[in-house]
């Protein structure tokens, strides 16, 4: 098909005659660029896998030398395979939030029930439980706990996915000061020292920032006991924020596992395993990196990227 000579309606759009909607029309009439981001074309237009093609359209006027428009550039490129996915990522968004309803309806509302009947049943059976009993009672206590827990985790990972971020010029000195001081007990007991380093500002929301270094700082005190001293660093190089321990560290293998929801290396390790899910869930969402410094063998050491400025 000779596309020279050729009406730009007709090649893109199968029709005989101007489109309802024109970016070279508006951008004769106007002497402006003028775009049309996510043009759907006909019906009679699909790609390989049978979706309709997307093209977003830019057109700009050309000027001569006395000032007159006589003449316009169109660009017209398939933004199909984008369009679609962004599409498919919204469906799968959708059923991710329906999930989530069902987990705090269906499932928690249950839970507080069982608590709630077993608190009765021990209130009125306290002087003739045995110690068997009083035993079953606290593993259906402990579970009910667990499951809470676990519940609210995978809550809190769904809002992290679903909600926007507020974005804030952040001084992250003190920030992490801030999240320290709700660690003073455990620090104090664990006779941990703790030197945090200039760290520069940085466009993101604190609230989900604050839970970041929260979640690291738990890991490496839960981690480091029987470490004396536990010693933990915070800083930033080379364009990232770290944040380092002298505990354990973490086996090469399990280097990017980690970061999955309820990894936790082996079925003995306490907790649920989300902890570092929903950091790298933050971070994602901030459009940064994070990652195990598999070269640091001191210790565990974690190294983020956050936008520095907003226009980052």
């Amino acid at each position: 098909h000779c596309t020279v000579g050729a009406k730009c309606y007709d090649i893109f759009e199968c029709r005989t005659s101007p489109c309802p909607t024109c970016a070279v029309r508006d951008a004769m009439e106007t002497g402006e660029l003028a775009r049309l981001p996510e043009h759907v074309a006909p019906t009679a237009h699909v790609d390989h896998n049978g979706f309709r093609m997307v093209n977003d359209i830019a057109a700009t006027p050309l000027w001569s030398a006395s000032g007159n428009i006589i003449g316009c550039i169109e660009l017209v490129r398939d933004v199909s395979e984008t369009y679609h996915q962004k599409r498919r990522l919204k469906h799968l968004s959708d059923e991710y939030k329906k999930v989530a309803y069902v987990l705090s309806h269906d499932l928690l509302a249950p839970l507080i029930s069982i608590q709630g009947f077993v608190r009765k049943l021990e209130k009125k059976l306290h002087e003739h439980l045995d110690e068997k009993s009083v035993h079953y009672i606290d593993r259906i206590n402990s579970n009910v706990l667990f499951m809470d827990r676990l519940i609210k985790s995978m809550l809190d990972t769904s809002r992290i996915v679903n909600q926007d971020l507020q974005f804030k010029h952040t001084d992250m000195m003190a920030l992490v000061q801030h999240v320290l001081q709700q660690f003073t007990t455990d620090v104090d007991a664990q006779h941990v020292q703790i030197s945090v380093e200039d760290l520069p500002d940085a466009h993101c929301d604190p609230v989900r920032v604050s839970q970041v270094y929260a979640n690291l700082m738990s890991n490496a005190l839960k981690f480091g006991r029987g470490v004396d001293p536990l010693v933990i660093r915070i800083g930033f190089s080379d364009g990232t924020y770290f944040f380092e321990d002298n505990g354990p560290g973490v086996p090469l293998d399990l280097a990017e596992e980690i970061f999955k929801p309820f990894a936790r290396g082996s079925a003995e390790i306490e907790g649920l395993g989300m902890g570092l899910s929903i950091v790298y869930e933050i971070i994602d969402k901030h459009q940064g990196t994070i990652a195990l410094d598999t070269n640091y063998t001191g210790g565990a050491r974690f190294c983020f990227t956050l936008p520095r400025h907003s226009g980052n």
